[in-house]
């Protein structure tokens, strides 16, 4: 089946996901009354293409540091942050720093919006079991950029409040004065100032937050948050729409990921559906356990996105269940990654691997410190043990990225078997990679990356296919040799462990580290990781955005049973991306009451005429997916 005459409704899920509505109409400094949120004013597009920043992003906000001895807009830096508005739970702001200057701290405080800067912000300083990082600090490397993701919380009066200190930013590391916590008495010796914190609240009114971005560099003396060296970014929470709270729901699970799609669909089907619309009551919990769900009856509808996995395709098959694709997303290695700069850890944004190296880290074995990818390297006729890793993971700043840690999920889970099918694809790498000192050098790798996921998963009986190659959606059970390599159950533990062992600040003369998740890239855009340039068929090192996954769709093929197959061997095909994925929705096709019948029409009827790209114009068709029977919006 072909993608144009399927008619599919696809949509960048990643993309979707991580737009939160219009922006706010803000100024800084601006105030109504005491504990109103903070007015600010965005920049505008030709300020930002002024100091070389890019455009301001859709549900982004994007505000110049103030200039200390005057200067132009944007002259002494420009902060984009996104998304600020209708976050969801522990959701994560992007925040991307441009034209700053080099070697100053720059500070980021999850603090209590007064309204204005005119008097002492209280910020969070205690951590709480879903944040490890309740401040943030990064040093501007020489190019003057730089960006990293900050965790937001709601704390709403019925919940236990925050504990907050005025903080202290210095220009060389930001931190706050010992401080005994909320409502305990100071126990430090006499003489030092240890203030008690003060409780506060986060939610959407009267206690409202924001985030608060200081250059610490600016008056190095005076570095508390002030008007002259702070830029303010109110943030808001999501809130059940009216709209939704008398419609019908479906009762569904899913594999995780498909929480963003319905993020986005719902509002608009209450809003536009009226009484009659239907939406997904769902749980997310493994593609797998969903169609066992839908099989005994326990729901109406299961999600997932890798029905090609044998465990799913025996379920599907035994209860003949229809597949119904609903929107194009992707496979993510996920990723929050350090380098060291001048002896200080800062965030590094540009990770590439290939499979050999993601084989290895993921079944965790050798010591990924030194032998991450052992590779052949020749230069001038003489010939070298090198690693291509490290090679192509550098920039003009590195030094070098210390240990590397796996997150993965010991559940059944779509990113695990879609990782382990392209692993097994790719054939060992051979390109020329930086080897320092300006020299470049044409590298080898020994190994592909099945062969390191098999000899990572050595002893474990793993399922493997006639080729020899793991064939499951679970990770086994393994003891590594990597001490770094972690199990979990659940997307938002695998956010946690990585936010521990990788946390976004400044840390003189400490190692800077690499920690990866598998995941599908809408959950990544949610905890503000970054999603790695991977191998493709062509060789090639590419992230998945729109562009790239939907070249990866076109290259792939589609059964009589609607679904969809990755090819991993068109070589000609450079920018595609190597890990894309379909969301599917399944429906049994028979035994079904027909109030069920007509609530999971209308409710898939509704996400296809939003998530749809193909128009019935452009392709000649009726708006009817021919596998479905389900009449559908194209537009």
């Amino acid at each position: 089946m072909k993608l144009r005459r399927s008619a599919i409704a696809l949509l960048l899920v990643g993309v979707i996901s991580i737009c939160s509505g219009p922006l706010l109409a803000l100024n800084v400094g601006a105030s109504t009354h005491a504990d109103a949120p903070t007015h600010v004013t965005q920049i505008t597009a030709q300020q930002l293409a002024a100091v070389h920043a890019p455009k301001c992003a859709h549900g982004y906000v994007c505000l110049a540091m103030p200039c200390n001895q005057g200067g132009a807009v944007g002259s002494c830096g420009v902060v984009e942050a996104g998304p600020t508005r209708d976050l969801g739970a522990s959701q994560y702001i992007n925040i991307d720093l441009y034209n700053f200057t080099p070697g100053h701290v720059i500070s980021i405080f999850y603090c209590k919006d007064h309204g204005s800067l005119g008097q002492p912000t209280v910020c969070l300083y205690q951590p709480s079991g879903i944040a490890p990082n309740v401040q943030a600090s990064v040093t501007i490397p020489p190019a003057g950029s730089t960006k990293l993701s900050f965790q937001s919380q709601e704390a709403g009066t019925s919940q236990d409040p925050f504990c907050g200190l005025i903080p202290v930013p210095t220009d060389s590391q930001s931190q706050v004065a010992t401080k005994a916590p909320c409502g305990v008495a100071p126990s430090e010796p006499a003489g030092i100032p240890t203030p008690n914190g003060q409780p506060f609240f986060c939610d959407n009114g009267p206690n409202f937050c924001s985030l608060d971005v200081v250059d610490a560099g600016i008056a190095p003396s005076l570095s508390s948050p002030a008007s002259y060296n702070t830029v303010v970014f109110p943030v808001t929470f999501s809130t059940p729409s009216a709209a939704c709270s008398k419609v019908g729901q479906v009762t569904a699970e899913s594999e995780f990921g498909f929480k963003q799609l319905f993020n986005a669909t719902d509002p608009l089907t209450c809003k536009l559906g009226g009484l009659a619309a239907q939406i997904p009551f769902n749980t997310e919990i493994d593609g797998t356990a969903a169609l066992s769900a839908l099989a005994s009856g326990a729901t109406q509808v299961a999600f997932t996105d890798d029905p090609q996995s044998p465990e799913q395709q025996a379920i599907i098959k035994k209860n003949h269940f229809l597949l119904i694709p609903l929107a194009m997303s992707a496979n993510s290695i996920a990723y929050r990654s350090q380098e060291s700069v001048n002896s200080t850890a800062t965030p590094f944004t540009n990770l590439r691997l290939s499979a050999a190296m993601v084989g290895q880290i993921m079944s965790g074995h050798g010591n990924v410190t030194t032998d991450i990818d052992t590779s052949t390297c020749r230069y001038h006729g003489a010939t070298f043990s090198c690693s291509i890793y490290y090679g192509l993971n550098t920039s003009s700043d590195f030094t070098a990225m210390g240990g590397i840690a796996a997150f993965l999920r010991n559940d059944h889970a779509g990113p695990t078997g879609a990782t382990f099918d392209w692993l097994c694809a790719m054939k060992p790498l051979s390109i020329p990679v930086s080897i320092g000192g300006g020299i470049r050098s044409l590298s080898q790798e020994q190994q592909s990356g099945e062969q390191q996921l098999l000899l990572g998963l050595a002893g474990t009986n793993v399922p493997t296919n006639p080729a020899g190659c793991v064939s499951t959606d679970q990770f086994p059970p393994i003891v590594p040799s990597n001490s770094y390599w972690t199990a979990l159950s659940t997307v938002d533990l695998q956010n946690l462990k990585l936010a521990q062992k990788v946390r976004s600040t400044s840390m003189a003369g400490s190692q800077p580290f690499t920690g990866l998740a598998t995941m599908n890239m809408s959950v990544a855009a949610y905890y503000g990781m970054q999603s790695a340039g991977i191998q493709n068929a062509a060789g090639r090192f590419v992230v998945p955005d729109r562009a790239s996954v939907l070249a990866a769709v076109n290259d792939g093929t589609w059964d009589k049973t609607g679904m969809f197959t990755p090819s991993y061997t068109n070589v000609l095909s450079k920018r595609a991306y190597a890990m894309p994925t379909i969301m599917y929705a399944a429906v049994p096709t028979k035994n079904m009451p027909p109030s069920d019948v007509a609530a999971v029409k209308s409710m898939l009827k509704s996400i296809l005429a939003q998530t749809t790209i193909i128009s019935a114009k452009s392709t000649g068709t009726t708006g009817t997916t021919g596998t479905t029977g389900t009449t559908g919006t194209t537009g």
